[in-house]
């Protein structure tokens, strides 16, 4: 039997594992159900990476060791790009997001060395993938302390409840990975946005079918991988606002928290006021407070009605404070703009607008750049618009 464990647990040694610093034992509360077994022959383990005991965070409850994939809900119908915004939050905020969730794995990288992000190895890796899905997928070269580079894969799931094809992808997207840069450290681990917490680890099994009983000479695979569900923070929002001082990224868990609550319009307004405030307390720079913005902005979406007096409320709140860094002439008018093409149902005018922006800042767009703004839809233009305000080139407002 092959055992393919998680990345993130291996035990065997190299130099590698001599030049990494040395970590405590941490505790795991993977939990299986009890179940008479016949002795077992000793496993021959396939163990992929030298990281002895990297652990992730324990949950607080035992968890069981079911395969799991969320999947989209029926009423789960919103047109909100949650992937886009999730995709622009994880490449500002990475360094802190790994603090968050898994701070051992953050002491052991280099961040001086700046995460070089891997778009196109990954698009080659799952070509054709739909729009609009509702997971996203990170692949980021990182190097660590001890000098060797790595290979992070992350995966995001936006869902509401759990199926059972999560795991499988994910082991598919490692065999490719491990195949394309096979002499690559990799680690890989998933973040579950929405669905209740049923697991500490997503797990795939394969065995042929009928002959995977004890004593067959048939080969048999048992993969797993570590997850956090961010659910598992619901009701310590108290706790996450003691964290956001020292690290951003508890500001996007709880504004996810706030958009899966699934709240009332008023009380959505009220919430995301609330948050936008708190990014002026800790005395961050313009800059993040911008990302930060653009994450809770996109996240907790509000009806035109309301999003003008959030708007109004914001202004204010900077006027008071003389800290124009969101609510300026220019913001605003591209937020209207944007807006009153998205009443009317326009593509053409919302990528005439865009056009004339990136223009003004950018100089002419080639012709395959005015043939993007021409085939993208609402969705994509108005991310486009998005990135804007804060890209300092035009391929960082396209990618």
């Amino acid at each position: 039997m092959i055992s393919a464990m998680s990345p993130l647990f291996p035990s065997c040694t190299s130099p590698l594992r001599q030049a990494l610093p040395e970590l405590p034992p941490a505790h795991s509360t993977d939990h299986h159900p009890a179940q008479a077994t016949p002795p077992r022959r000793p496993l021959l383990r396939y163990q992929v990476l030298p990281f002895p005991n990297l652990m992730l965070r324990a949950p607080e409850t035992p968890y069981g060791h079911e395969t799991a994939m969320p999947v989209m809900s029926a009423d789960d119908t919103q047109a909100t790009d949650f992937d886009g915004h999730w995709k622009d939050a994880l490449e500002a905020l990475l360094a802190p997001c790994v603090a968050l969730f898994w701070p051992r794995l953050h002491a052991a990288i280099d961040w001086s060395c700046p995460p070089d992000f891997l778009d196109k190895e990954l698009r080659a890796l799952a070509p054709g993938r739909r729009r609009y899905r509702r997971y996203l997928d990170k692949l980021v070269r990182v190097r660590l302390r001890s000098g060797a580079p790595a290979l992070m894969l992350l995966h995001l799931e936006i869902q509401q409840r759990l199926a059972s094809h999560f795991a499988r992808r994910m082991y598919t997207y490692f065999a490719r990975l491990q195949e394309t840069f096979p002499d690559s450290l990799i680690l890989q681990f998933a973040i579950v946005t929405r669905s209740p917490r049923q697991t500490s680890y997503l797990h795939y099994h394969y065995a042929p079918q009928g002959y995977a009983q004890e004593g067959q000479d048939f080969l048999s695979l048992s993969y797993r991988v570590p997850v956090v569900h961010l659910q598992d923070w619901a009701g310590r929002e108290q706790a996450l606002l003691a964290l956001a001082p020292d690290n951003p990224f508890a500001l996007v868990v709880l504004a996810e928290l706030a958009a899966a609550r699934r709240s009332t319009p008023q009380t959505l307004l009220k919430e995301k006021k609330q948050l936008v405030r708190q990014l002026y307390q800790y005395g961050w720079q313009a800059r993040r407070i911008r990302q930060l913005f653009l994450f809770i902005d996109g996240i907790l979406a509000l009806p035109p009605e309301l999003d003008d007096d959030f708007w109004q409320s914001l202004a204010s709140f900077e006027e008071e404070r003389n800290m124009a860094y969101i609510s300026s002439v220019e913001r605003i008018g591209i937020r209207k703009g944007l807006q009153q093409g998205l009443k009317q149902g326009r593509n053409e005018g919302m990528a005439g607008l865009l056009r004339a922006l990136l223009e003004t800042r950018f100089g002419p767009l080639s012709d395959a750049d005015l043939a993007r703004l021409q085939q993208a839809d609402q969705t994509r233009l108005h991310r486009w618009a998005q990135r804007l305000l804060e890209a300092q080139t035009l391929e960082h407002v396209w990618h």
